[in-house]
């Protein structure tokens, strides 16, 4: 019945989401979100990002990748292909922008990508005050917010911005605005939760989702023998993943599964580790069948506190033991998971498993997953969306 009463509210509305990666980026909150409000919604636009920084020499052919794709009218060439088809109303838009990090490009924006892009919403998609759901906190994504005049504005704090080396100087004062003129304000982690907390009190908590049939795929029962085969998967970058506790695991003689993109250069590692690349997102529970655990080795510092990533519920469906640096969004799971801040210690914790692995934890993770699913998370907002909408209509 409330499926039947979401899609009568909000059919006759337009989503933009103003994002903070590209579509082409492993599966993700950004994801799970569009295709949710595909549901419910008359039309998604996902407006990839805008970029924070220069870009580097080695970037070049990215960025002519990026061109192109702000020339072209359609999703060609795009990831998650079928799952568009199948939704229908989902439209990915490559907007064409400088960076969004000075005085300069912001007024170059402003007055020109940023009125383009608006007018191509508004004029061949005929965008009309739309629900805006926003990632990314930049003077270029407000600016845009001014111009299409959204009926409802949202913001969904899922990154510690202000601890990202490559945000824009002024990251500070952009996302105090978005969080003083938003509608609804959302957060993934504690860390954020509290953080943003100084701003806004009616901040509404929204941990990730799991589609725990698919993960609950790759579960194998509860541990036994030994562990020969780990895995991490997901994006690596230096920036987020402590590549010396990978590299330590593999010296121990453990086989590591790592199930995703290497997003730059990282240190050279043993022939013990093998990579996927880029795998689609249903594929991932079949690569993680015959693995015995799974690392999560994330690097600890001031950035980190704000992670929870968007696969750790998908982690406990899977039903693995789960060995993870001590993130502090990661330590109310404690008891469930296993905390090491060094490769020794992962180490140590893989040869003797059978010491911290028992049926009750097992149990436990695949419950506490069963209640994250994606369907509980999202309800929760859309009953919220809801309320917000019948107030200012």
């Amino acid at each position: 019945m409330k499926e039947e009463k979401y899609r009568e509210i909000f059919k006759q509305t337009d989503v933009v989401i103003l994002s903070s990666i590209e579509w082409n980026w492993q599966w993700s909150r950004h994801h799970r979100i569009s295709f949710w409000f595909s549901k419910y919604f008359r039309n998604v636009y996902f407006v990839e990002n805008i970029p924070k920084r220069v870009p580097s020499v080695r970037e070049a052919g990215r960025v002519l990748e990026r061109m192109g794709n702000s020339s072209r009218k359609n999703n060609v060439m795009r990831r998650y292909d079928h799952l568009l088809e199948s939704s229908g109303n989902i439209k990915i838009i490559t907007p064409f922008s400088l960076p969004s990090n000075n005085i300069l490009f912001n007024s170059l924006n402003r007055h020109i990508w940023m009125k383009k892009l608006c007018n191509r919403l508004t004029v061949e998609f005929r965008v009309k005050n739309p629900f805006i759901w926003c990632y990314l906190p930049v003077q270029s994504f407000l600016d845009l917010i001014g111009l299409l005049d959204p009926e409802i504005l949202a913001y969904d704090c899922v990154t510690n911005f202000i601890d990202d080396c490559q945000s824009p100087a002024d990251i500070e004062a952009t996302e105090k605005k978005l969080l003083e003129i938003a509608d609804i304000v959302t957060c993934d982690s504690d860390y954020l939760y509290k953080q943003k907390g100084k701003y806004r009190k009616d901040i509404l908590q929204i941990l990730p989702g799991v589609k725990y049939e698919l993960f609950n795929k790759a579960d194998s029962g509860p541990f036994k023998g030994e562990v020969k085969k780990v895995c991490y998967f997901g994006g690596v970058n230096n920036a987020r993943i402590d590549t010396k506790i990978i590299e330590e695991i593999a010296l121990a003689g453990f086989k590591v599964l790592i199930i995703g993109p290497v997003r730059n250069r990282i240190q050279e590692l043993p022939r013990e580790v093998s990579f996927t690349g880029m795998v689609e997102h249903e594929k991932i529970p079949g690569l993680l069948k015959d693995c015995d655990c799974i690392i999560l080795p994330y690097r600890l510092g001031r950035f980190s506190e704000g992670i929870i990533p968007a696969k750790f519920f998908e982690c406990f469906a899977a039903g693995k033991p789960i060995i993870s640096t001590g993130i502090k969004n990661f330590l109310k799971y404690k008891d469930l998971i296993i905390i090491r801040d060094d490769g020794s210690g992962f180490v140590d914790a893989l040869r003797n498993m059978e010491k911290h692995e028992n049926m009750e934890k097992y149990r436990k993770r695949l419950q506490i997953a069963r209640e994250y699913s994606e369907k509980n998370r999202f309800d929760s907002l859309l009953e919220k969306m809801h309320k917000k909408l019948e107030h200012k209509r």
